[in-house]
């Protein structure tokens, strides 16, 4: 609505498009009557605005002039100098005071006569509202008078420029940027040069403004046009604090003196509180880009926040170089006003500083509420942001922004917070099925990774797997998917360390590790031999043999002597600093060379098919021809020399052998033959003998398989499988403990040489290392820990070698029978066929142990409280209980024999059960509470649930019984072939997971007593199981003692955490145990043979 009618009267058409057309039939000399035939009379204020508007704006034909008053013409006090400018108001002079011999400026309203009362009016108020103001930025009033029929009043002369002007200059003074300044006959022109300043210190600042020169002077220009802000709105405050509110705010009106400092001036469109009838109601005066909305819809005006927004509006346009509403002509600049938004400063020019344009944007706000409450909080913010401080003012949100429209356009608000509803909730659905698909597939992924993961784990690809893992390490904001199957195999890698050793350019060729084990010595293809320190990779001594590449190397027995070879052989004192001396010569190069055990020979391998032999004493050479092409020479502890080779045999096939040939005949004393091995075929290409003189290994380059003899009896005792491309190098331990492999994909892997069962063998799992990018080419064990490796890629690189494998702790009993984990996870108790004890975990060491020849004990269980357990007698119907410390045992007869015994969570009591019976004590005064046969099967397994309000048995027959404490009433039942040696609750009670000797895991759903999942992996019958605490996971032990881990949520398998073969044992039966924390799982073994352990504990932190 426009005006102050009746809340019945309401324009039938939108009050903007009501004006824009009035205003353009005024345009045509149209009549008032001309008016909207729905036009209500409460329209009749804006009515007026427009009436007035085209008053104070008269068109381009306009009658009205001012006349110019001749130079040196005298008014009253006052004799003209020159004009300075011009506009709707009057003329505004250059002129002396000669009573006082001073400059003023004059402003004169000619033709009074012409004029209507209003105009004068106006004129008298700006002169008698300026005079009442005293303040060092409103252009002070000398006097006021009328001469000769012309009205004039005299003001300060100030010498400077009106930021219209500078505003023109930044814009190169272009017509359409100029044209709202007063640059046409639509406004009022610019007051065009008050006097000319003294130095040109604005106009200055303002060209570097606006050329762009560099982001300094953004900066300074910024801070002043935020100084000038500051300074008018102080002036203004000061006006409003007088009751006078200015109306006429905009850069033609605001000058800038040579100093920098800022004047108001043109009161003309003042309005004094005590002035109310002055002007019309809904007078629209004032240049319309100033004129704030509140205004053009018809209301008075007389309130601060009128000025505020028209300076907000200069300000604007003074940063941004632009207009902020940039329309051509009056309806459409009026349009955006009443409905748009100017365009954010910084996106217009991005260097303006966030708070400055959040400021601006407050001031220009177009409700007044939303403003500044005065011009002095719009000053004082302004002052803020140039000492840094925080501004009061905050940035729009989305949900102001959108308030604020649609409290301009109600009706389209409606419907679109209708449609916006709509859509939202489609999008929400829309959402929440995206997310729960991404959800799922991330979750399918990490099931996927982890099981990669595991798979690398059991091939020994551990650097793979830790790899794999680290993946899934979670961000802040993200949902941390790790389960107990990820915590315990992340737990159990221990990433192989290095230590890198640089110095070589290019292929370092091979390495030999010194006698004393302190030191390593390599050759490469830049000619080079290097001595290095083991202990911190320290680079000893460098020793330039020759111009080309180096292929093999020795050390001497005591230390002293290393040769080096390439078509020539070279010997090194490393005693002495004479240089290297050449003591063989071939055509060939030689691909090999070792000392005698003794050190007074040297053995050297030409590639094709040569043997030499250099005696250190004399210096002699001799030659041996050979049918092997010699790529490797090794000698054994005992003096031969080995020299892998192949033997022909029936249909042109051949078989690898290992040659011992005696160091002074050069005759073969005997051969180690692969034959064994049907689908071998071709020649071993390498050959080494282990220091402590039990194995020789071999290997075939091409066939990639490496073959462990033992040494005296010659026997071929394991074979690798043939895993990777093209086997470059091979290595024993001094001790005869490991073998490592070096592959041409700059891999290596190692396994470990161990008894099964009285016969030697490798485990079948090897620990695999990428150690160098390109070709490993060349590996030597240091000790059994400690591997050395050299790469086409320059590097040596020192392994420390880990065990990847959980803690173990051993009873120290023969004839194990049973573990079990504590629930604080401090303490393994166990029985055996002699006893029964307690170890702590963290120390190794026996809490208590107690033994009696004869006294067999099975199954030890503990309280929840970890402070003591209980053992069934083997031999007698009887249960022992035992404190943490072993000093107090308490013997209870039982009615039977039980085979299985369980705590309630509360540890108020405990189940056995027997071959056919139910049985409750009170496990404080161990009475019995409860007795009852359950058969006909022979119970096998016993559990509580979490909370204690359930209890499971299941028996041989494959039958699983679900009972409810403290009736003990039948609940649910579940029918399987298969014996149930393993129950298991998650902690919800949803499900029940139950091991079978058929190999199958399955899980039961509580509620509907319905099969869940079936999980198939083991191959032989599963012994125990357990849940993770979130239930998520599913932890699964065999009869063989293989533990598997299981996604409980997607019925898969994760992988095998650890698998007693890859030690090469066989175990018997074991059982699962989970720390109430989660953060250690115990696997205790029963029936374990010589060497291996009773207990394994994994931590899951």
């Amino acid at each position: 609505m426009i005006g102050h009618g009746s809340d019945s009267e309401a324009p039938s058409i939108p009050v903007v498009d009501l004006l824009v057309g009035y205003d353009k039939a005024k345009g045509h000399g149209a009549s008032t009557q001309a008016l909207h035939p729905e036009a209500h009379v409460s329209d009749g204020g804006a009515i007026a605005c427009v009436d007035l508007l085209h008053r104070v704006w008269p068109s381009s034909n306009a009658s009205f002039a001012a006349a110019t008053l001749p130079k040196a013409a005298v008014l009253g006090d006052f004799r003209i100098v020159r004009e300075i400018g011009r506009g709707g108001m009057g003329v505004v002079y250059e002129a002396e005071q000669l009573s006082l011999q001073r400059r003023v400026a004059l402003k004169v309203l000619p033709q009074a006569a012409f004029l209507d009362d209003a105009r004068l009016a106006r004129f008298e108020l700006e002169a008698r509202t300026a005079a009442t103001l005293e303040h060092p930025h409103i252009v002070p009033i000398f006097s006021i008078g009328c001469e000769q029929n012309v009205h004039y009043y005299a003001m300060q002369l100030i010498r400077g420029v009106s930021l219209a002007e500078l505003y023109a200059q930044r814009t190169v003074a272009t017509a359409s940027s100029s044209a709202d300044h007063g640059g046409t006959s639509s406004e009022e022109p610019i007051i065009s040069s008050w006097a000319a300043p003294d130095e040109p210190v604005v106009e200055t600042e303002a060209f570097f403004r606006s050329t762009g020169a560099s982001l300094w002077a953004a900066e300074q220009y910024f801070a002043r046009t935020s100084n000038w802000g500051i300074q008018a709105a102080e002036a203004l405050h000061y006006s409003h604090e007088r009751g006078v509110i200015h109306r006429d705010i905009k850069p033609a009106n605001l000058i800038v003196d040579s100093t920098g400092k800022l004047w108001i001036t043109d009161f003309g469109l003042a309005r004094l509180n005590d002035d109310a009838g002055m002007t019309y109601t809904g007078d629209l005066v004032g240049t319309l880009r100033y004129t704030s909305p509140e205004r053009l819809k018809g209301g008075s005006g007389a309130n601060p926040q009128v000025d505020v927004y028209s300076l907000g509006v200069t300000l604007y346009e003074m940063l941004a170089l632009k207009p902020a509403y940039d329309g051509g002509d009056h309806p459409i600049v009026l349009h955006q006003i009443m409905e748009q938004e100017p365009r954010p400063l910084r996106l217009i020019d991005p260097r303006i500083p966030i708070d400055l344009e959040t400021v601006i944007a407050k001031a220009i706000e177009k409700e007044p509420s939303a403003r500044y409450a005065s011009a002095g909080e719009f000053a004082a913010d302004l002052q803020r942001f140039l000492t840094h401080q925080p501004i009061r003012a905050r940035r729009a949100k989305i949900a102001d922004r959108f308030a604020k429209w649609a409290k301009r356009h109600k009706t389209l608000a409606h419907a679109s917070l209708v449609f916006g509803g709509l859509l939202i909730l489609l999008l929400g659905v829309s959402t929440l099925l995206i997310q729960r698909s991404l959800r799922d597939t991330a979750d399918l992924l990490y099931v996927a990774d982890v099981s990669a993961a595991y798979s690398a784990w059991e091939k020994g690809a551990t650097a793979e797997a830790s790899e794999i893992l680290a993946r899934h390490a979670p961000s802040t904001w993200q949902k941390d998917r790790r389960g107990l199957e990820w915590r315990l195999l992340h737990e159990t890698i221990v990433p192989a360390e290095y230590l890198e050793l640089l110095g070589h350019v290019g292929p370092v060729n091979e390495i030999a590790v010194f006698p004393d084990h302190r030191r390593l010595a390599s050759v490469g293809a830049d000619g080079m031999l290097r001595i290095w320190e083991l202990a911190d990779g320290k680079l000893l001594r460098t020793v330039k043999v020759c111009d080309e590449p180096l292929n093999s190397i020795a050390v001497s027995s005591d230390g002293k002597w290393v040769a080096v070879g390439s078509t020539s052989a070279y010997l090194c004192d490393l005693e002495s600093e004479s240089a290297p001396a050449e003591v063989l010569r071939n055509d060939f190069t030689f691909e090999s060379l070792a000392f005698s055990p003794d050190g007074k020979k040297l053995f050297a391998g030409a590639r094709y098919h040569e043997l030499m032999t250099l005696s250190l004493d004399d210096r002699k050479v001799s030659t041996t021809p050979s049918d092997a092409r010699i790529e490797s020479l090794d000698v054994s502890r005992e003096g031969a020399i080995l020299l892998p080779n192949r033997r022909p045999r029936h249909n042109d096939a051949a078989v690898g052998v290992i040659q011992f040939v005696d160091p002074n005949s050069m005759e073969v004393l005997r051969e180690l033959d692969v034959s064994v091995d049907a689908s071998h075929r071709g020649q071993l290409t390498v050959a080494r003998s282990s220091q402590c003189g039990e194995y020789i290994l071999a290997g075939e380059r091409y066939d990639s398989t490496a073959f462990l003899f033992e040494s005296k009896s010659g026997k071929m005792v394991a074979q690798t499988p043939v895993s990777r491309d093209r086997l470059t190098d091979v290595a024993i331990s001094p001790d005869g403990s490991s073998i490592g492999i070096g592959y041409r994909d700059g891999v290596f892997e190692v396994f470990l040489i161990e008894l099964q069962r009285g016969e030697t063998a490798i485990n079948v799992r090897p620990h695999i290392v990428h150690a160098h990018e390109g070709e490993l080419l060349s590996l030597k064990f240091v000790d059994a820990r400690l591997l050395a490796t050299a790469g086409s890629d320059g590097a040596i690189r020192l392994w420390k070698l880990p065990r990847h494998r959980p803690s173990s702790l051993q009873s120290g009993d023969a004839g194990l029978t049973g573990a079990s984990l504590s629930p604080d996870g401090k303490h393994v108790a166990y029985s055996s066929l002699t006893g029964y004890g307690a170890i702590n975990v963290d120390s190794g060491s026996a809490t208590f142990r107690w033994r009696q020849p004869g006294a067999a004990f099975i199954d030890p269980v503990w309280s929840r409280r970890s402070d003591e357990f209980s053992i069934i007698a083997r031999d007698e119907p009887a249960l022992v209980t035992v404190g943490l410390t072993g000093a107090e045992a308490r013997t209870t007869k039982l009615r039977e024999r039980p085979e299985r015994v369980a705590y309630s969570p509360s540890r108020e009591e405990l189940a056995l059960v027997g071959p056919a019976h139910l049985t409750i004590l009170n496990s404080t005064t161990c009475a019995e509470t409860f007795h009852a046969d359950i058969g006909p099967g022979v119970t096998l397994s016993i559990c509580y649930s979490r909370d204690g309000e359930f209890i499971a048995f299941g028996d041989d027959l494959g039958s699983i019984t679900v009972v409810r404490r403290p009736s003990y009433e039948q609940t649910a039942q579940f029918k399987m072939r298969g014996e149930v040696d393993g129950l298991c609750f998650s902690s919800d009670n949803q499900l029940l997971a139950s091991g079978h000797r058929d190999g199958a895991v399955r899980l039961w759903n509580l509620h509907d007593e319905k099969l869940a999942a079936e999980l198939r992996g083991h191959e032989t019958g599963v012994a125990d199981l357990i849940f993770s605490e979130d239930g998520s996971t599913l932890a699964s032990a065999s009869q063989t003692g293989i533990i598997r881990m299981w996604s409980v949520k997607h019925a898969r398998l994760f992988g095998v955490l650890f698998d007693p073969a890859w030690d090469g044992v066989n175990v018997g039966r074991c059982s699962l145990d989970l720390s109430t924390l989660g953060d250690r799982l115990a696997v205790g073994y029963r029936n374990v043979p010589d060497g291996f352990v009773d207990m394994l504990i994994w931590q899951a932190k």
